[in-house]
Order: structure tokens, then C-alpha cells, then sequence
């Protein structure tokens, strides 16, 4: 049987959202000073001092949000998805981010630099004028099994990688991870079988992708 695999190793973050909190640490968080400013240094990195300070501080975001949105491709042969219309009106779709977001932002790729870190991301969003950035970054899986009788299927497995970077500090208040599977047959107009896993992996990574908005909604409406 032939298939293909693409499996990448993956760090599980536990999402912001995800955690309690119980009434004493909520009242001392919101008394803590903002962090008003980004303490990474032209290099992105942080000293001793700047650690401590982002460890007790607060990230406050405006009332109002301008957030842009990036894809990161999953390798150097991935492209950004194509997906429906009626599918990028849900994910670009501003109520479905809630109410403390005003506009949605999707960030062009050509922004970023051949391997994007924190420090282009952010230099980026700020062109845009974005209050925050929402980074997704696709790991998946796929695999199909030749049926004799019937159409061929492929599987595929996609968890995506959620960061919400705040643009005036630099720093990640939520992460989550989604992950989702499809399970499809082979059509009459598939070119090949590496057009039905293509299809697969990118109908899983976007049933996962159309969840982000959800998530950080809930994340904004019970941020301290």
C-alpha cells in the first residue's frame, strides 16, 4: 500500500483559557503595574532583570482591538490555504471574535522572512497597525488506504498552533493547540492520490483553523 506521511514533532502549550483562577490571585493580578512596553533587546532576547519585570507585571489590552492574523506555513513547500469564500467569511468574520475586537487584519505574506520569528511578527503587525496578532502555525498528518471495491480514502490529522501576541510588549498571553481529523474518498476529478491527501490535510487543518475565533474570544471576554 502506498501512502504518504508528514508528521512533525510538536510542543504541547497549555492554553491560557484553559487554566482556574481563583479569586485571590485574580484581585493581585489586577493590582500588578501594566507592562507597557516590549523588554526584548535588538536580538530578541532578555536579561535576568527583564524576565523578573514580565513576571510581575500585567498585559492589558485596549478596550478596542485591531487584530491581524498569520498563517505560518507548516514547511517550506507549504503554501498559505485556499479556502471558500463562505469559509473566510467565518474566519475573518469580526463578531465571531467578539466584541472587544474591531477590526480583523490578515497579515500578506510577503511580510515575513523566510523563517518568521517573534521579532518579524511583531515588526509586521505593527505595519499593520494591529493591536495584537493571532499566529497559526498547521502540523498534520495524512495517510490513505487503496480499497479495491470502492473509492480510495484519505485520512488526515492537523493540529494547529494558536499564539496571541500582544504588539506593544511582545508578550504571549494565550496559546492553544487544536487538533482535528477528516476522513474523505478519492473524487472522480482528483489529478492524483497527492491531490486527495492535499485535500484531506487541508480540510482538517481548516476545521481546526475555524475554531480560532471562538477561542480567543472566550479568552478575551475572561482576560484579567
Amino acid at each position: 500500500m502506498q501512502h504518504l506521511l508528514i508528521l512533525f514533532s510538536i510542543i504541547l502549550i497549555s492554553s491560557c483559557a484553559a487554566k482556574s483562577y481563583d479569586q485571590k490571585y485574580v484581585d493581585q493580578y489586577k493590582s500588578r503595574d501594566t507592562l507597557e512596553n516590549s523588554l526584548l533587546d535588538k536580538d530578541g532576547n532578555l536579561n535576568e532583570s527583564d524576565i523578573e519585570k514580565i513576571l510581575t507585571k500585567k498585559i492589558k489590552f485596549p478596550d478596542s482591538i485591531s487584530l491581524a492574523i498569520v498563517r505560518i506555513p507548516e514547511n517550506s513547500y507549504d503554501s498559505m490555504q485556499i479556502i471558500t469564500r463562505s469559509d473566510e467569511m467565518i474566519l475573518l468574520n469580526r463578531e465571531k471574535w467578539g466584541d472587544r475586537v474591531r477590526t480583523i487584519i490578515p497579515m500578506p505574506q510577503m511580510l515575513l522572512t523566510k523563517t518568521p520569528n517573534l521579532k518579524n511578527l511583531r515588526q509586521a503587525a505593527a505595519l499593520l497597525q494591529a493591536d495584537a496578532l493571532i499566529v497559526i502555525r498547521p502540523v498534520s498528518m495524512v495517510d490513505w488506504k487503496f480499497n479495491v471495491f470502492t473509492s480510495d480514502e484519505a485520512k488526515a490529522t492537523s493540529s494547529i498552533e494558536v499564539m496571541l501576541v500582544d504588539i506593544r510588549t511582545s508578550a504571549i498571553p494565550f496559546t492553544a493547540l487544536i487538533t482535528e481529523q477528516v476522513k474523505i474518498e478519492e473524487q472522480s476529478d482528483d489529478f492524483s492520490k497527492i491531490e486527495l491527501l492535499l485535500r484531506a490535510k487541508k480540510q482538517s487543518e481548516l476545521k481546526a483553523s475555524l475554531q480560532v475565533p471562538q477561542a480567543v474570544k472566550n479568552y478575551l471576554e475572561s482576560a484579567l
